[in-house]
This record gives structure tokens, C-alpha cells and sequence, in this order.
């Protein structure tokens, strides 16, 4: 069965993994208010892109209102759920594909590169990998690698839980950092994520605690 994307990269938020601020959103103006930027003294607009479930995000980044509009109204014309995710900087694409072999192997590899490893590839085989993405006089830094091969462990610690079939991460790479923007998975059942603590989460009973003495 075909996991629920948004579903699949909170599961890799929880693994470590950066990923892209991304909603199911059911009007324009649920759109427009995710695009407006959290935390901010005055309100301001977020560049987003817009999607349907299970479909790759195509042309510019929207950053206005009536931009937003529009692409809601062209997409809401189908019967999938639209998908509203924070606008990402440009650069390197690169897609993480993970497959089942019919002996039951799950194998990592980056798409377009010979190299793959057996899930869990470990740090010899994150580094093989990608090595082998920037071989042949590829100009990015050594930190642009270690940051790659650390991305790899984690999405081989992802592949390798219980339920998961295939996967295909779609990674932005971008200023010594990246972000995965896509999680197209499919598996046995849908992820089950317990509920995530708040930041005092483990120290509840701490608010019935009153001092003895005058206040």
C-alpha cells in the first residue's frame, strides 16, 4: 500500500532527517495562512509551492496571493489532496531510491549511480555511495560529502524499519545543507507515529509542586 507522504516525512523528521514544512490544505486561504511566516513580529509571506499527493512539485515557487489562488484553483480541479509545502532554495537534486529484491534484501542506492548497498549500508557503504555521486572530478567541498553520507545513514535507518517496501526521497542539496522536499514509500501498512511530547512533556507533575512556607 502507498504510505501517506506527509506521514513519511514527519517519520523522517523523527529520525533526524531536515525536511520541508509541509500541510494538507483544503482552500486558498488555508494556503495563504501557510504560507505566512510563523513567529514573526508582523505578518509576512512565505514563498510555497503547491502539489497533489503522490505528484512531484513543478514550476516557480509562489509569492503572492494571487499566485497562491490561482494554483490552488488549477489544482483543485482533481480529486487528490493538495499539498502546500514551504518553497526550498535552489540547487543540487538529487532522488535516494530504496528497493526490496525478490530474495527480501532491502538495497540503497542513489538514483542515476551504479552503487547501492544492502540496507543497513553502514558508514562504509554511506561513503561508498557517495563517493561514487560525486566522482569524476565533481567540484563540491568534502563537508558536502560528509553531510551526504550522514543523510544516507539516516535514510538507511528509515528503509530498514519493519513495513517499508520501497522508498524515493527526493533531497535538495543547497549551502553545505539540504532538505528533503518528497517521500514517495510503499510498505505492508501505514506509519504509526506516537504522539510527540512538548518541550515539558516529562515534567508535568512538576506544576502541582507549591513550596511550603509564605509566597
Amino acid at each position: 500500500m502507498v504510505i501517506d507522504p506527509i506521514e513519511a516525512l514527519k517519520a523522517l523528521a523523527r529520525s533526524g532527517v531536515r525536511t520541508a514544512r509541509s500541510k494538507y490544505v483544503d482552500s486558498a486561504e488555508d494556503a495563504l495562512a501557510f504560507a505566512e511566516r510563523r513567529n514573526a513580529r508582523d505578518p509576512r509571506f512565505v514563498p510555497i509551492v503547491l502539489r497533489t499527493a503522490g505528484e512531484t512539485a513543478d514550476g516557480h515557487p509562489l509569492a503572492s496571493e494571487d499566485a497562491v489562488r490561482r494554483a490552488y484553483d488549477r489544482l483543485a480541479n482533481g480529486s487528490r489532496r493538495i499539498l502546500a509545502q514551504i518553497a526550498e532554495p535552489t540547487g543540487e537534486l538529487i532522488t535516494v531510491i530504496g528497493e526490496t529484491t525478490p530474495a527480501g534484501d532491502k538495497m540503497l542506492a542513489v538514483q542515476g549511480h551504479m552503487v547501492r548497498r544492502r540496507v543497513p549500508i553502514g558508514a562504509a557503504g554511506a561513503e561508498a555511495i557517495a563517493l561514487d555521486v560525486h566522482a569524476y572530478g565533481h567540484r563540491e567541498p568534502p563537508k558536502t560529502r560528509k553531510l551526504l553520507e550522514h543523510l544516507l545513514l539516516r535514510l538507511s535507518n528509515f528503509f530498514d524499519r519493519p513495513g517499508i517496501d520501497a522508498v524515493r526521497v527526493l533531497v535538495h542539496l543547497h549551502d553545505n545543507s539540504y532538505t528533503v522536499t518528497d517521500v514517495a514509500a510503499t510498505g505492508s501498512h501505514q506509519l504509526h507515529l506516537p504522539p510527540k511530547l512538548g518541550k515539558r512533556g516529562h515534567d508535568r507533575k512538576g506544576d502541582e509542586y507549591h513550596p511550603a512556607g509564605r509566597q
